[in-house]
């Protein structure tokens, strides 16, 4: 069980934590980023997450349209400076939106990070404060979020279900108010080799997400 007291969307493949009331509806959005990840893996001998946060961000914002909610990418949006309390044109990552609902909005700011096996949590909490500090810097929308999607690395031959419940559990374990991932059947063979000729998987990526305004956990 959750904290929260709820059964998790779990599957290996993909799946997410319990949303909090008041950001449930941003569930389209994630389930759509799930599906969207898993589509490009099937279709492709590639993975979108192991390009930069942009490609990720992509597919965020492509589950949000196809979820029935509407997404900005790379937009022109007001930065306020950590120096000064004046606004100064910036841009950010992504806008997600409901059209039916205008307090129902919320801007990200996204940061990758590289999980490899034994990675500490103070490196995984120094990602996710960065990206809410860059969220911080927005007031656009109802609410702001840090986003960081969690490139998980494997050692050739290490890839099991308790292997990825490791590193999904490491995540939560850093407090964020999202967790989701993927991790599709088609990238158990994404892999790649360093100057030692170490054979190492890439099998997915986690999703954390942190409220830095305005929402509180229920």
């Amino acid at each position: 069980m959750s904290p929260r007291g709820e059964s998790v969307n779990w599957s290996v493949r993909g799946g997410w934590d319990p949303l909090p009331r008041r950001i449930a509806w941003l569930k389209p959005a994630i389930r759509g980023w799930i599906k969207a990840n898993t589509k490009y893996a099937n279709s492709f001998d590639d993975s979108l997450y192991w390009y930069n946060e942009r490609a990720s961000i992509s597919a965020l914002a492509a589950g949000a349209w196809t979820g029935g909610l509407f997404a900005i990418e790379e937009y022109t949006a007001f930065k306020t400076s950590a120096a000064v309390s004046r606004k100064r044109p910036g841009r950010a990552d992504l806008y997600i939106g409901h059209e039916d609902n205008r307090r129902h909005e919320a801007t990200f700011e996204a940061k990758i990070c590289w999980m490899r096996h034994g990675v500490e949590l103070a490196t995984l909490k120094k990602h996710l404060r960065s990206a809410c500090s860059d969220a911080r810097r927005y007031d656009e929308a109802e609410d702001r979020f840090g986003v960081v999607f969690f490139v998980v690395k494997m050692r050739s031959g290490s890839v099991s279900s308790a292997a990825i419940r490791d590193r999904i559990d490491r995540v939560r374990a850093i407090d964020p108010d999202v967790v989701a991932w993927c991790f599709p059947a088609s990238s158990r063979d994404l892999s790649s080799k360093d100057r030692d000729g170490n054979i190492f998987i890439w099998p997915g990526v986690i999703m954390a997400m942190k409220a830095v305004k305005r929402y509180r956990r229920d």
